[in-house]
């Protein structure tokens, strides 16, 4: 959130190893992303401290590990959670390792306490913990109690699963909600014509209410909380829009038979979408596949097919149809790639492939290619039209954007769309190697760099890295996990951002989206209680 906290740290480090407090290393982990930004804030603010990354390959890390044996070696370990919770060598040498402290960036990443990361976590030895976070709150007031566990477990582990009970009610929202916030921003629902209309207040039960304030008293002595509002008097305002995309024809008519045809109604998917975490909602691309697979579709399959559509209708296969898939499957097996593979197997695999992933295989084998897709078919979204105008305006305006959608196949696709566009753009998502991901930031950051988009998966693209060189922030698609997102947009409303910022947030008119909208905002308003 720019708020200052690796600063707050590396202060915080330096000053218990000045007065003889420290006695033996911090443990800092964080996102992949985030790696080289603490390397070289440490660098930059206590150059003395002797801090090291414990990253690379499996031989540089064996490499480390040797050289690394003797804490006396080092004063800041920093690695990734990707790495201090995977492989099980890296996992026994940092349980090994006597920590004075343990530093987790975006500690809201513990928040499950039932997950393998906060167990092996849990593991490491240190008699201090620390999380930093600018959204504490993802889901749920049961996840507080498991970040308060995990900071302090001789305090609070006998007495979790009585607290994790006692919250685990919801606050119901009864009309959509604007929260107003604390850094700015302004909640408006803009239509395809531009109209902005007021969004009506949130109501909440009064039993949720009181579940709230126990949860208040009970925080209060273990959190430190700074606000934008409070430390940043400078900072451009946030305006967030919400557009209200009406879907093309295509779509229409695809999204209406899956709706319809569906094995249970859209009406029991909001119905169950309302009690969903979006822990439990994070399906995969891949595994929805496999699921697909299995069963012939769920709630949960159909659920992510309705959020597919109001993308882009490309996601899903409606254009090949078995009779195509077959004969591309045949043409496939001439090809020396697919020599050796076996015939109903890749009919079946074709049978679980999107659109788009089937016009990319076309595209890679010149005798498959009259099967290609045109290039209308890449641009037939409501989504796609409306982007195509918020880009041509900040351009026109030599502003720069950030682009986020939730799903890589829809990165993919984004990035085919820019081509036709003749526009450029950086891209970052959990696939891009780590030690890429901070030049890809610092260049789009330049002065010098023309580029004017960039493309980022919500997850990987947003946490902890700074991208102020843009001040317009494109949602494509909402998850059910609204400090995501809020995340997503401070990767440019923060500090040394000198320009007003605009979200714009893509709905898909009458759709999952909206509904999906109206989720987030009951969590909006759980979380706007417990802080004001």
């Amino acid at each position: 959130m720019g708020l200052g906290k690796t600063f707050q740290v590396i202060a915080f480090i330096c000053k218990g190893l000045e007065e003889g407090r420290v006695r033996g290393p911090s443990l800092v982990i964080c996102p992949s992303s985030t790696l080289d930004n603490w390397m070289n804030e440490c660098a930059k603010f206590a150059p003395s401290l002797r801090a090291v990354a414990y990253c690379g390959s499996q031989a540089e890390r064996l490499a480390l590990q040797s050289e690394l044996q003797d804490e006396g070696n080092y004063d800041v370990m920093i690695t990734t959670y990707q790495l201090a919770t995977g492989n099980k060598l890296d996992r026994m040498f940092l349980k090994k390792r006597q920590f004075h402290s343990m530093i987790l960036d975006e500690g809201h990443m513990v928040k499950n306490c039932m997950s393998s990361r906060y167990k092996w976590l849990m593991q490491i030895r240190t008699p201090f913990r620390l999380l930093l976070t600018g959204t504490p709150l993802q889901n749920n007031l049961q996840e507080l109690v498991s970040l308060l566990t995990f900071i302090l477990p001789q305090v609070f582990a006998e007495s979790q699963p009585m607290l994790t009970n006692a919250f685990k009610a919801k606050a119901p929202v009864k009309r959509s909600a604007g929260i107003d916030s604390d850094d700015g921003t302004v909640d408006s629902s803009v239509g395809d014509s531009g109209a902005q209309t007021p969004v009506p207040p949130p109501t909440v039960g009064s039993v949720d209410a009181q579940h709230i304030e126990q949860a208040k008293t009970l925080l209060r002595p273990f959190v430190l909380r700074r606000r934008k509002c409070d430390v940043l008097n400078d900072l451009p305002s946030k305006t967030e829009n919400i557009i209200h995309v009406e879907l093309t024809p295509t779509q229409r008519k695809l999204y209406d038979s899956i709706s319809s045809d569906s094995i249970v109604k859209s009406e029991e998917i909001r119905q169950k979408l309302m009690k969903l975490d979006a822990s439990q909602m994070e399906t995969t691309e891949s595994s929805e596949k496999q699921a697909t697979k299995r069963n012939g579709g769920s709630w949960i399959s159909t659920f992510m097919d309705m959020r597919k559509v109001s993308d882009h209708p490309l996601l899903l296969r409606s254009r090949y149809d078995k009779s195509m898939l077959k004969q591309m499957a045949k043409l496939l097996l001439q090809e020396p790639d697919y020599a050796d593979a076996n015939y109903e197997y890749v009919l079946e695999d074709m049978e679980v492939c999107s659109d788009f992933e089937l016009h990319e295989i076309c595209s890679s084998y010149p005798r498959m290619r009259k099967f290609q897709l045109p290039d209308e078919a890449l641009l037939d979204s409501g989504k796609i039209e409306q982007l195509k105008r918020i880009v041509d305006e900040c351009i026109s305006r030599r502003e720069k954007l950030l682009l986020f959608s939730q799903f890589t196949t829809m990165l993919n696709i984004l990035e085919k769309v820019f081509a036709l566009w003749k526009i450029k753009y950086f891209r970052l998502d959990g696939q891009t190697k780590v030690d890429e991901r901070q030049g890809l930031i610092d260049e789009f950051n330049s002065k010098d760099n023309d580029v004017p988009v960039f493309l980022l998966s919500t997850k990987a693209g947003g946490f902890g890295i700074n991208l102020t060189a843009s001040n317009v922030v494109v949602i494509y698609d909402s998850g059910n996990n609204p400090s995501e997102e809020r995340q997503a947009e401070d990767r440019a409303h923060r500090v040394g951002q000198v320009k007003d910022v605009r979200v714009y947030k893509l709905i898909g008119a009458n759709t999952i989206d909206e509904d999906i909208l109206e989720s987030s905002r009951s969590k909006q308003l759980v979380e706007h209680m417990l802080w004001f």
